[in-house]
């Protein structure tokens, strides 16, 4: 991706988490393009540079571009907590991109005590849920 000549919708979740305690990030775009491929990227901090996460060629028909990132997770975290992923098309021009939903799942460890059902039962992991609406909300799930 360069310039700027692609038709592309960029968010921005501000993650409330430490980065240092999460172990996975789920990244979700759903939507679609009338006449081109749609495609997700994910800005590397550390590398400077956008990477494709993946892409829907189903043209006019709703797709979900996905992925699950379990290392070099802080390599998506900016400074400020920020993590930038960018739906765009494969066309320069003449082209509409829809975004029905964008959706990021932190799974992190948790900091507070949970009840547990054992006394000898680790702390599951906490998982918050942010979306393109809400972007540096969380809810707890």
């Amino acid at each position: 991706m360069s310039g700027n000549k692609y038709r592309s919708q960029r968010f921005v979740f501000t993650l409330t988490e430490d980065p240092a305690s999460i172990s996975s990030l789920y990244v979700a775009w759903e939507g679609y393009s009338e006449s081109a491929d749609s495609i997700l990227y994910i800005w590397n901090d550390v590398a400077g540079g956008w990477e494709e996460i993946g892409r829907h060629s189903s043209v006019a028909i709703d797709g979900i571009v996905s992925a699950t990132f379990t290392s070099g997770i802080t390599d998506y975290i900016g400074a400020n907590g920020e993590l930038h992923p960018v739906a765009t098309g494969s066309k320069a021009k003449d082209m509409v991109l829809y975004t029905d939903y964008v959706e990021l799942v932190v799974r992190a460890s948790c900091s507070a005590p949970v009840p547990m059902p054992t006394p000898t039962a680790t702390l599951p992991p906490c998982y918050y849920t942010y979306d393109f609406i809400s972007g540096s909300g969380a809810d707890k799930v």
